[in-house]
């Protein structure tokens, strides 16, 4: 089967457990046995993409839940390495967001959409330049969130069901949407923590909208970007339920 290695830990002894994703399978966890001579330690990395072949037998289908009981990696053949996510501290971190993302919420029920998403961003930050790997990761997230059905649509006000005018919009968690200036200004508290500007808000309708090509080339300012930013890591951890490691380090 074709799968994506998301994280590699180590297990007992000189032997590793791999985490993958497939659109057969989702997210699930393999062993991979031997040590470090052995041929497989290079193959089987974090963001490599491949065919997998896995050794499963009765027991191990009956005891799943058992680390020392997943199923054995008997080969793996590496078909894209993705080399150029390594060359960026950055892009390295928003790898294992992307994989820490897909783990938590075990690809969104939805496999073969999370493998189509998860492995066009890795393809996406491998080939591009740090300052494009940081909107890419932007376009990603607002994409995993429509993907984990919960993504606000931002062209509405999520309190008085208008359409969004211009003047800036604010994340509003009560209602989980987007409030236009008007619904908003009384507020104070938790609604005035994310509020978005005429182009950010226009930025995630186009993503919305737009297929990756075109969306790719959509032009950001750096104080849009910052506002997005932390709009949409906390809706990702809000999605998650809980806070993210990679988010925790700060270098994101």
């Amino acid at each position: 089967m074709s799968a994506l290695a998301l994280a590699s830990r180590a297990a007992w002894g000189d032997n590793r457990s791999v985490t993958f994703l497939s659109a057969e399978r989702g997210v699930f966890d393999a062993m991979l046995f031997g040590g470090q001579k052995s041929h497989l330690r290079a193959l089987v990395s974090p963001w490599h993409t491949g065919t997998l072949w896995l050794y499963e037998n009765a027991q191990a289908d009956s005891l799943r839940s058992s680390k020392r009981h997943s199923p054995k990696i008997s080969d793996f053949d590496a078909t894209l390495f993705r080399t150029g996510i390594r060359d960026s501290l950055y892009k390295i971190w928003a790898a294992w967001l992307a994989s820490e993302l897909a783990i938590c919420t075990n690809a969104s029920g939805e496999y073969g959409a999370c493998w189509t998403l998860v492995n066009a961003f890795l393809d996406g930050i491998d080939a591009a330049s740090e300052a494009e790997s940081r909107t890419a990761l932007l376009r990603f997230l607002w994409r995993y969130l429509d993907l984990l059905g919960v993504r606000p649509n931002p062209d509405l006000c999520a309190r008085c069901g208008g359409e969004m005018p211009p003047g800036g919009a604010r994340y509003c968690p009560q209602e989980n949407g987007f409030v236009c200036g008007t619904c908003g200004r009384e507020d104070g508290g938790e609604e005035e923590r994310f509020p978005l500007a005429d182009e950010s808000r226009a930025y995630l309708s186009a993503v919305s909208a737009l297929p990756p090509k075109d969306s790719r080339r959509l032009a950001l300012s750096a104080e849009a970007a910052g506002e997005l930013r932390r709009c949409l890591f906390y809706l990702t951890e809000r999605a998650c339920g809980r806070k993210l490691k990679t988010l925790e380090g700060g270098i994101l």
